[in-house]
């Protein structure tokens, strides 16, 4: 993996966008909320295999930085979204 992007004070939503971020094309699964919920877990451990979801998200955040109250998407690639629906990184990066 490379380095995560270091800009402090910085907004996410800034950061994100001025790496080039994307907009995901991926249908959304769940925005928002503290945990991933049951039926984002369901779909994703149908589409990409049995994982833990919540500790790839949390090391998805680590990794960049993010604020554990930061509360983004996830969309049906697994992707990891900002608020905006820019993809950040796909969860199944942090996956092991």
């Amino acid at each position: 993996m490379n380095e995560p992007p270091q800009n402090p004070g910085r907004s996410i939503e800034a950061v994100v966008e001025a790496l080039g971020g994307a907009l995901s094309k991926a249908g959304i699964l769940q925005s928002g909320k503290k945990i991933i919920k049951k039926e984002t877990l369901e779909f994703l451990n149908k589409r990409f295999g049995s994982h833990d979801w919540n500790k790839a998200m949390h090391r998805l955040k680590k990794y960049y930085g993010i604020p554990n109250d930061y509360h983004g998407k996830i969309d049906k690639d697994g992707n990891y979204l900002t608020k905006k629906g820019r993809i950040i990184d796909s969860l199944l990066s942090f996956v092991y």
